[in-house]
Formats: structure tokens, C-alpha cells, sequence
């Protein structure tokens, strides 16, 4: 049997940004999923926005209108 899967970790790519800043240490967000369009799916509806030139915005800054540089 061949399983697939597919994982999508992301950190928030705004500058001085402390999303993923937990406990000292970076913590990225975490998706699977058995494709990668099933995963980005699901970290848009957490909130994520996902930009064209693979930089990604947490769902702080995304609600903030903060923009990536």
C-alpha cells in the first residue's frame, strides 16, 4: 500500500512578526493533508493568507492588514 502526504509548515513573513515566536523559540503553523492544495485550504480557512511569491502572512497580521515587505 503507498501512502501519500503532504505537510505545510508556515511562518508569518511580516517583519517584527511574533506569531510564531512561542516560548522563545520559533514554532511554526503545521497542515497535512494528502495534498498540498488540501493543506494550503486549510491554513487559509485558520486565517493564513497565502501570497503568489510563496511568502505567508499569520492570521494576527492577515486581520491587522499588516503587509509582507
Amino acid at each position: 500500500m503507498i501512502i501519500g502526504c503532504y505537510t505545510l509548515h508556515l511562518y508569518c513573513d511580516v517583519p517584527k512578526c511574533t506569531y510564531n515566536n512561542k516560548g522563545g523559540s520559533y514554532i511554526p503553523d503545521e497542515f497535512t493533508g494528502e495534498t498540498g492544495g488540501e493543506c494550503r485550504n486549510a491554513a487559509r480557512k485558520a486565517g493564513w493568507r497565502l501570497l503568489a511569491d510563496g511568502n505567508a502572512c499569520c492570521p494576527e497580521c492577515n486581520k491587522a492588514g499588516k503587509v509582507v515587505n
